[in-house]
């Protein structure tokens, strides 16, 4: 944990610890989450729902002891010691994104094995089986997704579909998940015989995991129209802000501010928190539809580097709202670390 908690520093950036423990326990609030892109961080929000202010800030205070951070009024930066310590590392969860699957990544992982081991006695027509799950919701969803199947290929589409999104993770991370599998003369194993021993302490054993799972998921999405993609979409779904989900659809159908205001009934700060929140998700976002372009214009010439802008500046020296602050500030911050989050 220590490691880890070092490593969100490794940018060099003054980064304020209060935030950082608000992202990492996963309060969702506009400031946290643009906090969390502009520093890289935001693929492990809410990883810590559990984690108390006074261990974390201990964690801090032992890396200042040790000379790997300096803090002044609250703000943390990695010292050349610490950057000395942490270019030991190696990156050691490169597919950890809580912020896209932190809610569901589980459950749909639970629900993409209970449909191998279903589908696999279907194929031998065999229904003398103890089901992996019994809970309404995996049972409601497998029947309702069956439905839907071609039975009689199902089970190779499947094997094709899991070939593909292997074929794509790393040879180890493939392999733990595959050995989860159960079917028809086969008894997957659970998730702690898999981990390697180094991997075995927490909470490093729930970080592998999620991070081959949400290799898993990321690998999946390239297949849209894929019969395990379907099964889990509705789950997956779940790991956005749905309000924010609904805004942008209206966005997209022609609408402009004040009719999604009017059919939401929501408050303008919402509407731009939800901008804000689609801008940082998607990479595609329509910066144009949003940002005046005098106010661009102007922001585009500020000398100082995007993170270190003050808004309670800015707007002495023009007219600008906070969202079209955020806005800019995303789109440039994009653009020159030609990343999504």
């Amino acid at each position: 944990m220590n490691e880890l908690i070092l490593s969100f520093f490794k940018e060099g950036n003054k980064m304020k610890g209060t935030t950082l423990y608000h992202l990492l326990r996963g309060k969702r609030t506009t400031s946290v989450l643009v906090y969390g892109f502009f520093h890289q961080v935001l693929p492990y929000f809410g990883a810590f729902p559990i984690l108390t202010e006074s261990a974390f800030f201990q964690i801090l205070q032992n890396a200042c002891k040790k000379g790997f951070l300096e803090e002044s009024d609250g703000d943390y930066q990695l010292t050349n010691e610490g950057q000395f310590a942490l270019a030991r590392q190696s990156v050691k969860f490169p597919e950890i994104d809580y912020f896209s699957y932190g809610k569901t990544g589980q459950t749909s992982w639970r629900l993409i094995k209970f449909a191998i081991q279903v589908v696999s006695y279907l194929s031998y027509q065999d229904k003398s089986y103890r089901p992996l799950e019994n809970s309404p919701y995996y049972t409601n969803q497998l029947k309702k997704w069956l439905r839907s199947q071609e039975k009689a290929t199902l089970a190779l589409q499947l094997k094709e579909e899991l070939t593909f999104v292997f074929q794509k993770l790393p040879i180890h991370q493939a392999n733990f998940l595959a050995n989860q599998f159960s079917g028809k003369e086969v008894a997957g194993a659970v998730e702690y015989q898999l981990l390697p021993e180094e991997w075995q302490q927490s909470p490093d054993n729930q970080l592998y995991e999620d991070n081959a799972i949400h290799g898993f998921l990321r690998r999946l999405e390239e297949l849209p129209q894929s019969k395990l993609y379907l099964l889990v979409q509705e789950s997956l779904l779940q790991n956005h802000n749905l309000s924010a989900q609904k805004t942008q659809q209206l966005f997209l159908q022609g609408a402009n501010k004040e009719q999604v205001m009017a059919q939401r009934h929501l408050k303008r700060s919402t509407v731009s928190d939800h901008l804000i929140e689609w801008a940082i998700r998607a990479e595609d976002f329509p910066f144009d539809w949003f940002i005046p372009r005098e106010i661009e214009v102007f922001l585009r010439d500020v000398k100082s580097p995007v993170l270190t802008w003050q808004y309670s500046e800015l707007i002495k020296q023009i007219e600008l709202s906070y969202e079209s602050f955020r806005l800019v500030q995303i789109k440039i911050h994009r653009e020159r670390s030609g990343r999504c989050n």
